[in-house]
Parts: C-alpha cells; sequence; structure tokens
C-alpha cells in the first residue's frame, strides 16, 4: 500500500471530472436511494448503511471543495481511493453476499413439510 495524493473532480478513476455537477447530483440521489433503502430493509441494514455512510462522505467533501481527496494506493489495483470509496465498496460486497446467503437459505425446504 503507497499513499498518493489525488485530487479529483469526478467519480471512480476520474471518469466524468469535466462534469463534476453532474457527479455531485448523481452522487446526491445516490446517497438518498441508498439513505431510504436502509431505513426499510431488514436484511443487509449494516452493509447498507457503510455504503450510505461512504457516498455521504463523498457527497460533503464535494459540496465543500468541490472535489474528493484520494490518497490510497494498491497496487496493482488501478485507481487511487478514499475511505469512503472503501466503505462503499466493502458495504456492496457485504449487502451482495447478505443477498446470496438469504436467497440460499429462503430457497432450502422446510423441515416437517
Amino acid at each position: 500500500m503507497q499513499l498518493r495524493l489525488l485530487f479529483n473532480r469526478g467519480a471512480m478513476l476520474g471518469l466524468g471530472s469535466e462534469h463534476a455537477a453532474w457527479v455531485l447530483a448523481a452522487g446526491i440521489v445516490g446517497t438518498l436511494l441508498l439513505g431510504f433503502f436502509s431505513l426499510r430493509r431488514r436484511q443487509g441494514g449494516l452493509a447498507l448503511a457503510l455504503m450510505t455512510g461512504g457516498a455521504l462522505g463523498n457527497v460533503i467533501t464535494r459540496l465543500r471543495f468541490h472535489q474528493v481527496t484520494d490518497f490510497i494506493y494498491i497496487p496493482p489495483y488501478p485507481a487511487i481511493f478514499n475511505l469512503a470509496d472503501v466503505a462503499l465498496r466493502v458495504g456492496v460486497l457485504w449487502f451482495i453476499i447478505a443477498l446470496l446467503v438469504h436467497d440460499r437459505s429462503a430457497a432450502r425446504p422446510k423441515a416437517g413439510y
């Protein structure tokens, strides 16, 4: 792991950096949707909370500084990222695993039927 300073106006890998307002708008909408779903779901609530927190962290930083500060680089991963991105990615992976485990347990026949 290395520390590298990068100011990013776009999304992951700098995509959309010339359209920073759209990236911010998408982040706000995504954060609101994640917050809504995290309050409504029982399964995967902690995963949704991680995703919401990561998205909110990036949105607040974009509102305040018009960019995010990325600083974590782990070769050979192609991107430099921040802790909010880590929370988002861990939350997404956790949510997918929770859905797969829930679907698998729901598909099993119940004993005694």
